[in-house]
């Protein structure tokens, strides 16, 4: 009697034991299943040359919803990004040629940009010289708009990235000047809270709203799902201490990037330093 009686309250213990785990607050590989993502990353990969991070395409004219490549390469809408920002980098784009009046055989690329938006790469053909400083930069002035209006002719952009549940690598999204507002917020009201931007998670969706010339667009809205537990906080921020160096990089060739291109090489990428798996 006593051996059952040993051996129940021994299973009650490892029961109990399981119930106090808690669950996960986001399905990120690297958190719940590190070794086998570390092993799939590594036998992937292997051999492949130059692979890129996914971008994600806001919408035009008003639009309802974000284009994203799916696991098959197709760009299908979506009307929510959930995940986890790890990280946000302003930048500066100018092209020769307004996005009406580009065609499909246009280059896209800027032809000028600044990573940092402090020197520019300059256009000398269009007057702006090699190492322009944005801060004097005519194309940079409020008023400057081609278009007409108080706008500047640059394009101010921030790019913000996403580790979206259930993924392994991150995606990024290149903000217009319209949706910077909206991110500042958010940040400031978690900042407001002592949170983190990378310690919660985040909805990112879209909104209607029509500039004073009567232009319909679309913004980005933020909101917080969810804040991670500390054990995944401290599990994201090695993370984003892993390939900080890779999400950082700007070039002409990621700001002109459909869904499906991307960004940094990952072969580059070293994830053994993302810390152990929190479940």
């Amino acid at each position: 009697m006593a051996n059952n009686e040993t051996l129940n309250l021994g299973m009650d213990a490892a029961q109990q034991e399981q119930t106090l785990v808690p669950a996960p607050t986001i399905d990120l590989p690297l958190l719940v299943q590190k070794e086998e993502a570390l092993s799939v990353i590594r036998e992937n990969l292997d051999g492949l040359g130059e692979i890129r991070f996914d971008k994600i395409r806001m919408p035009a004219g008003g639009g309802m919803t974000f284009e994203v490549a799916d696991e098959n390469g197709n760009v299908v809408p979506v009307q929510e990004i959930r995940g986890v920002i790890i990280g946000h980098f302003p930048f500066k784009a100018w092209w020769k040629k307004l996005f009406e009046e580009k065609t499909e055989e246009d280059d896209k690329r800027p032809d000028c940009y600044s990573a940092d938006g402090i020197t520019g790469t300059g256009c000398p053909e269009e007057g702006i010289s090699t190492g322009q400083k944005c801060a004097t930069c005519p194309k940079n002035a409020w008023g400057s708009d081609r278009r007409g209006g108080r706008g500047k002719d640059c394009n101010d952009k921030i790019r913000i990235y996403i580790l979206r549940e259930g993924e392994v690598f991150p995606v990024f999204m290149d903000l217009p000047a319209t949706s910077h507002s909206n991110l500042k917020d958010y940040i400031k009201r978690l900042t407001n809270r002592l949170k983190h931007y990378y310690s919660v998670v985040t909805s990112i969706k879209l909104e209607k709203d029509r500039s004073v010339g009567g232009i319909t667009y679309s913004k980005a809205t933020f909101s917080k799902v969810a804040d991670l537990s500390p054990t995944e906080k401290v599990a994201v921020k090695q993370y984003i201490d892993s390939i900080q160096d890779a999400i950082r990089r700007i070039d002409a060739e990621t700001i002109a990037a459909e869904p499906g291109d991307g960004s940094p090489n990952l072969n580059n990428l070293d994830f053994g330093t993302t810390g152990e798996q929190v479940y």
